[in-house]
């Protein structure tokens, strides 16, 4: 069954992988289980998409028990090292950043949020949730224009905002490219 609402927007393969795995990450979470339950779910098929297309993946979290590293920076990143000269690898590049915030304040979400914004990744992806449809919007609306708002924003920047509507029990996205 689809569960995540659309918006008028072009997604790329990666950003459908992840809502359909978004969509498919309702059916067995039960609507009384607990944010930590809900995140290391999220971080759990998370990581496991990652991985699949071939990224190292840090992420916090003991339930998650295949991730290659703890949590760095964000809640989730997926990335890739160089290892061919070092014996430990390097950083060579980061393919996913993504922050999971359940509190309901525009504050607790903004300051994940501005985590993502200083990053260097081609996705960033941010989930949070609102009581309703109309809150969902209007944190898309709040995002988009922190995102206008910030001067090192770079032509191409992809950030799929995804919010979730504890009323109806779905996903809400919207893509925004810079």
């Amino acid at each position: 069954m689809k569960r995540t609402k659309l918006s008028n927007d072009k997604l790329d393969n990666t950003e459908k992988e992840i809502i359909l795995l978004l969509d498919s990450f309702l059916d067995p979470y039960p609507k009384n289980d607990n944010n930590s339950t809900w995140t290391n779910g999220l971080k759990k098929q998370l990581t496991k998409l990652g991985q699949e297309k071939g990224y190292e993946v840090a992420t916090s979290s003991k339930k998650v028990k295949n991730k290659d590293w703890g949590e760095w920076l964000v809640d989730l990143m997926w990335y890739k090292n160089c290892y061919k000269n070092y014996k430990d690898g390097t950083l060579k590049s980061v393919f996913l950043v993504a922050e999971i915030e359940w509190l309901m304040g525009d504050w607790d979400i903004q300051i994940d949020f501005e985590k993502l914004m200083v990053l260097k990744s081609k996705y960033r992806l941010m989930i949070f949730q609102a009581p309703n449809e109309d809150k969902v919007i209007n944190r898309f609306k709040f995002l988009k224009s922190i995102i206008d708002n910030y001067k090192s924003s770079q032509i191409g920047d992809r950030y799929l905002l995804v919010g979730f509507d504890a009323k109806k029990r779905i996903f809400i996205r919207h893509l925004k490219v810079y």
